[in-house]
């Protein structure tokens, strides 16, 4: 099959990286690939618009899209796609509400019984901030729409809550979508991703990401700082009853004619009364395919060739932990710079994903927020936090900022 992946993170170059190892592949192609994934697959330039990447798959005669980031997906890349007879792993445009609308995805959560925070959803600032007034801390603000990951603010601070309610509604700096104040919820995180076609689920393995920008979970929300897997405190009836929440909302979303397909990504909350959902997302994490990614044994192509054929096969599972520490730019989330040099010992680059580099006069050079994610294996959680951060002191860059406490803690 010659197959093409859109985007060029670190969660495109964990899926080069898995899919040139299937048996199924004879072409990989990528569009406008990262420094790495261009060593890998054939990279191909252009537009990322529907038609120039229709236009590319008939060129380049694809057989299987699989698309990276949800800005594809919710604008429509699956529809154009499939109405032309080419496979995308991918929800349809109307199907990616699940992760563009939290409102969509709380109505799906209420009609099909699936746990999830109460919340009010507002337009109009002076009603959120009211409404606001009324509740205890912590305040929990998600933007209802798509905000590339930065869309939600948990803060015990009024003063901050405020601020973040008047960005998002007066200022409408991610658009016009609105606001959702949920209830805050009391537990541990973790992310259960499964690939999804209609009724059939095949879950992927457990990972746990880390938002917050600095150590010990504080400081501003960030796309993640790093992610491990497995997760120690997800019992086997915490993960049956999160597969049954997934499950629940393949079903759901197949009952009210918005079938899904692609990798659909449930964000959970372990509370005293069980796991319970705090979003849903219509594609891979980033960084938690970074983590569950290298765990999978199975030819990854023939997995969602399974799925879709409804035929579902069981991934094998390596055992050993997977721990990725993400290294971004100074300033980030906030401003920061672009074109720093990076050097990377040739002895760990294998273990190294690219998620936002560049190579500008034949130098490796930073250009985004972050910017690489480097992957520690151990037997235990512990042996692979400190390999990461062995392999974190062979690259040189004075210009990267990382956290120290991923994985360390179980946090």
């Amino acid at each position: 099959m010659n197959i093409l992946i859109l985007g060029h993170g670190g969660r495109e170059h964990a899926l080069v990286d898995i899919i040139k190892k299937s048996s199924h592949t004879s072409q990989l192609f990528v569009l406008n690939g990262n420094p790495r994934m261009k060593k890998d697959a054939i990279n191909l330039t252009g537009l990322e618009t529907k038609e120039s990447i229709l236009s590319i798959c008939k060129n380049h005669h694809i057989d299987l899209v699989i698309p990276g980031g949800e800005s594809y997906l919710s604008d429509g890349i699956t529809d154009e796609l499939i109405s032309h007879g080419i496979t995308c792993f991918g929800p349809t445009q109307k199907a990616s509400f699940i992760e563009s609308s939290k409102a969509y995805a709380k109505l799906i959560m209420e009609k099909y019984d699936i746990p999830t925070a109460s919340y009010q959803k507002f337009y109009d600032s002076k009603d959120a901030l009211s409404y606001l007034h009324k509740l205890t801390p912590p305040y929990v603000i998600k933007y209802d729409g798509l905000a590339l990951g930065k869309g939600v603010t948990v803060t015990s601070d009024i003063d901050e809550a405020t601020q973040i309610i008047k960005l998002f509604l007066d200022k409408k700096i991610y658009g016009n979508d609105g606001v959702l104040i949920e209830e805050f919820l009391y537990g541990k995180e973790y992310s259960m991703i499964a690939a999804v076609h209609e009724k059939t689920v095949v879950a992927l393995p457990v990972a746990r990401d880390h938002k917050s920008r600095y150590d010990d979970n504080q400081g501003p929300n960030t796309g993640g700082m790093g992610a491990y897997s497995p997760v120690d405190f997800v019992t086997e009836d915490t993960y049956k009853l999160s597969l049954d929440i997934l499950n629940k909302c393949a079903l759901g979303m197949y009952n009210e004619n918005n079938a899904f397909t692609g990798f659909l990504y449930g964000g959970f909350i372990l509370t005293e009364k069980g796991p319970k959902v705090i979003e849903f997302n219509c594609r891979l994490g980033d960084p938690e395919a970074e983590v569950i990614l290298p765990r999978i044994k199975t030819d990854f192509v023939e997995l969602l060739l399974s799925v879709l054929s409804h035929q579902p096969i069981s991934p094998i599972i390596d055992p050993d932990y997977q721990l990725g520490v993400v290294m971004v730019s100074d300033g980030y989330p906030n401003d920061y710079r672009k074109g720093y040099d990076i050097q990377i010992d040739s002895s760990v680059e294998q273990n190294v994903y690219h998620m936002g580099t560049a190579v500008i006069d034949d130098k490796l050079v930073t250009h985004g927020g972050r910017v690489l994610l480097v992957r520690g294996t151990g037997k235990t959680l512990l042996d692979a936090h400190k390999e990461v951060y062995r392999k974190i002191d062979k690259i040189v860059c004075h210009h990267l900022r990382y956290r120290y406490d991923i994985g360390k803690y179980n946090l």
